[in-house]
């Protein structure tokens, strides 16, 4: 009985050591080195409606224009934008045609002149990325006619770099600072009122903010509405 007890706390003690004696920890297993295989990709989301009245801002056509020099750091650009967005119910001011038919007892020769305003982006009360285009053509339906082109640009970004960036605030003039004027495929239907017009200039350092020379070239597709002249009414009392 003596021996029987004997053993069984041999065992008791034994149990216990062992219990307390913590073993080493094991190696750290492979990392693996084939990634698995990525799942599917889901399927596109429908395209959302454009806002209301976003028709109306791009129905009158564009003008694109093409920037192309060296910033005044240096750094050479090359900035093509459209101007597509007009504002709702200011025909008058941004796309307008006038007609005159001389007069020849006072010398006068006929001419047609347009009024064209359009914009980088929806046009918001402050007003700014925008280009301001003033064509007068005299002798329209002559063999030779003469272009006067009066064009600015307001508050126009470029950006050099992706984190650099200056802006155009400045007018153009074809009998002050274009060089080299171009202009070709002049073309205005009256019926449709479409006028298209290309042409290309050059400005001199000095009269563009990069002090640098500036190619400029522009693309115009616009539709022009004229005025119907209305007598004047009495306002009553």
């Amino acid at each position: 009985m003596k021996k029987k007890l004997l053993k069984i706390m041999l065992l008791s003690s034994l149990a216990l050591f062992l219990s307390n004696c913590d073993g080493e920890d094991g190696i750290d297993g492979i990392d693996a080195t084939i990634d698995g295989t990525d799942g599917v990709n889901g399927t596109n989301g429908e395209d959302g409606e454009d806002g209301l009245g976003f028709d109306d801002l791009l129905q009158y056509g564009n003008i694109d224009i093409t920037l192309q020099g060296t910033a005044i750091d240096d750094t050479p650009f090359t900035d093509q934008s459209s101007f597509k967005f007009t504002s709702i119910g200011s025909i008058q001011e941004t796309s307008s045609v006038y007609h005159y038919e001389g007069d020849e007892e006072l010398d006068e020769d006929p001419y047609t002149s347009f009024n064209v305003i359009r914009y980088v982006s929806s046009p918001a009360f402050i007003v700014s990325n925008a280009l301001y285009f003033d064509l007068t053509v005299t002798n329209p339906e002559g063999g030779s006619p003469d272009y006067d082109i009066d064009m600015y640009l307001e508050g126009h970004v470029v950006y050099t770099t992706a984190t650099k960036y200056f802006s155009f605030n400045e007018g153009y003039e074809s009998d002050e600072n274009m060089a080299n004027l171009d202009i070709s495929a002049y073309n205005f239907d009256e019926e449709t009122g479409m006028l298209t017009m290309s042409f290309s200039f050059n400005v001199a350092p000095d009269d563009n903010n990069t002090n640098n020379d500036l190619a400029v070239s522009v693309d115009i597709n616009v539709q022009v509405f004229e005025r119907i002249e209305t007598p004047e009414t009495a306002i009553p009392l």
